[in-house]
């Protein structure tokens, strides 16, 4: 038996089903399922949105549910299904291996320009190897740069090397250690140095890169210019080329007149 038969299968003029509820079927009925995706699609990464899996899987029961489920049951007893779930099995690792380079290889590929920044840390100082005020001054800059441009990605946890030094240092000294805690924290800084107003314009994410974690805020541009306060003194930065630029009152409204119109 072979996926020819789906093929011709598809083809047929009948009326369309509702979207299949794959919950109902077993192992060897979705091991069918994601072959026919992937043999439709010729790409094993197909299998990483299952949504998509079950839009082809109803594309393919147009001749109603029951004729598939008699297509799942002459596959799964046909002599080569054994063999189709090893060869799956091979592929779905094969799949993960891609996926873990992909997300290295995605990292890799990064680099510092007008939308995406690396920081070590927000607070930790790898050179004195103490704690630093000064940086979590340097964080709120670069999310006001990035407001007051075209938004932009903060990356915490690498430095401009792109060693992986993860947030471990930083979250210690956090009352509450762990994610949650370094996402209120990135609100904090946002709250106490640019507007409470703007916190809604971040949302913070966390992926791990060789066992270390990496923070990843993603800054939308704001509707208005922002402002950084600190010590009694407001400071307006824009985003320019891979640094974070500070204007003076001039050039700050030049800038809005023509960023803003």
């Amino acid at each position: 038996m072979s996926l020819a038969f789906v093929k011709r299968l598809k083809r047929k003029e009948i009326k369309r089903y509702p979207l299949l509820n794959t919950d109902s079927f077993s192992d060897a009925d979705l091991w069918l399922i994601t072959s026919i995706a992937v043999a439709e699609t010729g790409d094993m990464l197909i299998l990483k949105d299952m949504n998509e899996v079950k839009k082809i899987a109803e594309e393919y029961s147009i001749a109603g549910l029951s004729e598939l489920q008699l297509l799942i049951e002459e596959y799964r007893t046909s002599e080569n299904f054994m063999l189709l779930l090893e060869q799956k099995m091979n592929e779905a690792s094969k799949l993960a291996g891609e996926m873990i380079r992909e997300k290295k290889t995605g990292l890799e590929a990064l680099r510092e320009d007008e939308t995406v920044e690396f920081k070590s840390s927000i607070e930790w100082d790898y050179k004195q190897n103490k704690p630093n005020k000064d940086l979590i001054v340097s964080i709120a800059k670069t999310i006001a740069g990035f407001m007051n441009a075209d938004g932009g990605r903060l990356i915490i946890g690498i430095d401009d090397d792109k060693n992986i030094l993860g947030l471990e240092k930083d979250i210690s000294l956090l009352k509450k250690q762990n994610e949650d805690g370094f996402q209120l924290k990135i609100g904090e800084i946002v709250s106490n140095y640019i507007g409470k107003e703007h916190a809604q314009l971040i949302s913070t994410s966390f992926e791990d890169y060789d066992g270390k974690k990496v923070a990843s805020v993603q800054v939308k541009k704001a509707s208005e210019p922002v402002y950084v306060e600190n010590k009694d003194t407001t400071h307006f930065f824009i985003r320019t080329g891979n640094s974070t630029q500070q204007l003076n009152t001039k050039e700050a409204t030049a800038y809005i007149k023509k960023h803003w119109k």
